[in-house]
């Protein structure tokens, strides 16, 4: 066999390896895709906190522990937090609806016999309703 005939047959060799290898490349990416499609979506996702932000990157929904029990937390675009729903260290829970100082203004929840409450005060803080009564 000549140099030249070795030279062609060492070529359609390489040229065959290269088309398997991507043959091969090819069939592992559709493997990868095959199976991330079958995994779908994670049953559970933990964090310590999860925090969305807006797009001049204000933090406008907190959900985290807050003290060591659960909060969930919306906030203005002034980033101060408007809404708030949480639990207590008792156990009890809480929506508060906050003026743009942060004070709760409005404050649904239960009593520690587990009865509805629902207080709603003026900017001062000054009791406006409560019930039940206090």
């Amino acid at each position: 066999m000549s140099i030249e005939q070795r030279l062609t047959q060492l070529e359609r060799r390489l040229k065959r390896t290269h088309n398997l290898m991507i043959a091969i490349v090819l069939a592992a990416f559709a493997v990868v895709c095959v199976a991330q499609q079958k995994a779908g979506l994670p049953e559970v996702i933990e964090a310590k906190s999860f925090a969305v932000v807006d797009a001049k990157g204000n933090r406008r929904i907190f959900i985290g522990m807050s003290e060591g029990n659960p909060r969930l937390s919306m906030s203005a675009a002034d980033n101060k937090s408007r809404l708030q729903l949480l639990v207590t260290a008792e156990g009890l829970p809480v929506i508060a609806l906050l003026n743009s100082g942060e004070k709760a203004l409005v404050t649904l929840s239960l009593t520690a016999k587990e009865n509805g409450l629902i207080a709603i005060r003026d900017s001062e803080r000054k009791v406006l309703f409560y019930a039940p009564e206090q």
